[in-house]
């Protein structure tokens, strides 16, 4: 019997919601995207759909495999409700941060934006307890690396 911790469910659950939009007909996809203009003519929802509208299912796939991972590197350090609520607020956080602060931007779709804080709010938990691993996996070069690819 095999057994899935708690922690992954929001994650397993949103990696299956942006599968769901990522098949939606292309012209039901195009009302997701964080885009500049509509969401100053009143479309608000974009500020957090666009999070979990995908380029393409390559795009996806990283994407959600991304989110598994990070979840599980994590699982132990977090309750299920902790991680949905980082999700949507980061989400969130990433459009609004979008609009006001980058507005040459005006087009973005992906969930890198939640990618960092998930990280930071996991390895945080970790505390005292694990200084040694949490030193090894973000210490180095192993943090440029995950700096680099998490935080462009």
């Amino acid at each position: 019997m095999s057994y899935v911790s708690p922690v992954l469910i929001p994650a397993i659950s949103l990696t299956a919601l942006m599968t769901a939009f990522q098949a939606l007909p292309q012209n039901m996809r195009g009302w997701m995207p964080y885009e500049r203009i509509p969401i100053e003519n009143g479309q608000l929802w974009r500020l957090l759909s666009g999070n979990f509208i995908h380029l393409g299912w390559g795009h996806l796939i990283l994407n959600g495999c991304g989110l598994l991972v990070i979840a599980w590197l994590f699982a132990e350090e977090r309750r299920p409700t902790q991680w949905g609520s980082d999700l949507l607020i980061c989400s969130l956080a990433t459009g609004i941060g979008l609009y006001f602060f980058n507005p040459e931007i005006f087009w973005c779709v992906g969930l890198i934006g939640c990618f960092a804080r998930t990280i930071c709010s996991g390895s945080d938990q970790l505390g005292h307890r694990r200084h040694t691993a949490r030193k090894m996996a973000f210490d180095g070069p192993g943090a440029e690396t995950l700096l680099g690819i998490f935080c462009r």
